[in-house]
């Protein structure tokens, strides 16, 4: 089923590319075929900021300066100059967010850790496993994101498990079903994540379970590579490159959108930025 918005609910989109190596070779698209402004954009080779062509992750301070997830670290541009952080033992950044208070959150592979100053002001990786917690977590499991709830708890996911991580425990959320994980959201006080080849799934009591009308969201087409709520009963949720749907009180419709560009791409991630725009 085709579904197009009316009035009752407004769909912004807006398309940004930051740096080369998130690039999708487009070909030649013209101005009508595009309904939005290009924005200028400052291209960095791999010699000029000094790391991997592999970057995972995005996310930007309050001061300006952006950090970046790459597989030869943590990037961090501050509009003039590159500088490199990295994790213990060289392992590669593969996610990075900011929690509430402003520390940088650091995934990598078999940790997770935050970004802070030493005794000379320079920034320096800090890893937030114990030697405990290091046992829970394999040294292959690669940690995708890592959420925040609040300065004291954040959700950590692999594509095996989900780990909430608080001041003094370590919580694997339970998971009989065997699922794997793909990208996963804290929304009004409840995580949501796309559980591959599966549909999208809702963790309740600490227990992953599927959401309703979902579960037609199970092929590689259909990966979940995006998805927000836009009401209390209303969820937006950009497929892999089966298109854009709207799930509403348990039924999936999929949106009309009129772009040639938008329905012949693939869709690899979203944010929703400041302005309510995607």
């Amino acid at each position: 089923m085709k579904y197009t918005f009316t009035n009752r609910v407004s769909l912004n989109l807006a398309f940004f590319v930051i740096m080369p190596f998130l690039f999708m070779a487009y070909g030649h698209v013209s101005a009508k075929e595009f309904n939005y402004p290009y924005h200028e954009i400052d291209n960095f080779t791999t010699n000029q900021f000094k790391g991997s062509n592999q970057t995972w992750g995005i996310t930007q301070s309050s001061d300006g300066r952006i950090y970046f997830a790459n597989q030869g670290g943590v990037l961090i541009y501050d509009g003039k100059a590159w500088k490199t952080i990295f994790a213990d033992n060289d392992a590669p950044a593969r996610s990075i967010t900011f929690s509430r208070n402003g520390t940088v959150l650091v995934g990598t592979i078999g940790d997770f850790g935050k970004l802070n100053s030493n005794d000379e002001g320079k920034p320096q990786y800090t890893s937030l496993l114990s030697e405990d917690d290091k046992d829970i977590i394999s040294s292959s499991q690669v940690v995708y994101e890592t959420i925040p709830f609040s300065e004291q708890e954040i959700l950590l996911r692999t594509k095996n498990n989900l780990f909430i991580k608080s001041k003094n425990e370590f919580t694997t959320i339970n998971n009989p079903q065997k699922f794997k994980f793909g990208v996963a959201k804290y929304i009004d006080n409840e995580i949501y994540v796309n559980c591959i080849n599966q549909g999208m799934c809702r963790i309740r009591n600490n227990t992953v379970e599927m959401i309703d009308g979902t579960q037609a969201l199970n092929s590689k087409k259909y990966e979940v590579n995006f998805f927000d709520k836009i009401s209390s009963d209303e969820m937006l949720i950009f497929t892999r490159s089966a298109g854009i749907f709207l799930l509403e009180k348990g039924e999936l419709r999929q949106i009309d959108i009129s772009n040639k560009l938008l329905n012949s791409t693939t869709i690899y991630r979203g944010i929703r930025l400041q302005n309510g725009n995607i």
